[in-house]
């Protein structure tokens, strides 16, 4: 254990270990709360027909594509990047020899390469599970002002539900109300908001 970590903190690996830290903090404020797991996501879509220096980008379309990114947060690729170039970095660099800092950074650069592919892999299983989340939070906005009718009495502090008629089919929500008031079986309603947190609409008295 203390060769890895003399390893880690050698001059050929502080910058990639700098970053493996990083990964770690970052998942640790994820799970106690701090942040949420798209706190540093950013939008890195490009548009097709923009053009740089007169030079066409939609093959950077491409690559952002081929590697799975638009279609995962930023952030779990990144960890998928940096932990398998964080292990090859320290091995390749041990195998070798090497412990200094320029050979460390070609070594680097080699380590992201490959891992870039190893990242591929790895979130291919989160395309799905997100392409899901995306289509769950179009489906809340879309349900946002909407009547419904209450089919199970809600209240401030107790869950109900209530069917949305859609132009697809009918949702079945859980449901309370707003402050104050209670709905009971047969009354119509209007979605206001959804509450994540606790997993359910907000609804008030629609007459």
């Amino acid at each position: 254990m203390g060769e890895l970590l003399d390893a880690a903190v050698s001059p050929a690996n502080i910058i990639i270990t700098a970053l493996f830290v990083f990964i770690v903090i970052y998942w640790i404020t994820v799970i106690i709360g701090v942040l949420d797991v798209d706190f540093m996501d950013f939008d890195i879509d490009i548009d097709a027909d923009a053009e740089v220096d007169g030079l066409s980008v939609t093959w950077l379309n491409s690559v952002l594509a081929f590697f799975n990114l638009g279609q995962v947060p930023v952030m779990i690729f990144f960890t998928f990047l940096i932990i398998p170039a964080w292990a090859i970095s320290v091995i390749v660099n041990d195998f070798i020899g090497n412990s200094t800092l320029i050979v460390g950074v070609i070594v680097l650069l080699g380590s992201l390469f490959v891992s870039l592919f190893v990242a591929k892999i790895l979130t291919i299983p989160f395309i799905k599970l997100f392409g899901r989340l995306g289509k769950d939070e179009e489906r809340d906005e879309v349900l946002i002002g909407k009547m419904c009718t209450v089919t199970i009495t809600a209240r401030e502090n107790k869950t109900g539900q209530a069917h949305v008629l859609t132009d697809g089919a009918p949702h079945l929500l859980n449901v309370r109300t707003s402050k104050g008031h209670e709905l009971k079986k047969g009354d119509t309603g209007l979605v206001i908001e959804y509450n994540k947190k606790l997993n359910v609409y907000l609804i008030e008295p629609y007459n």
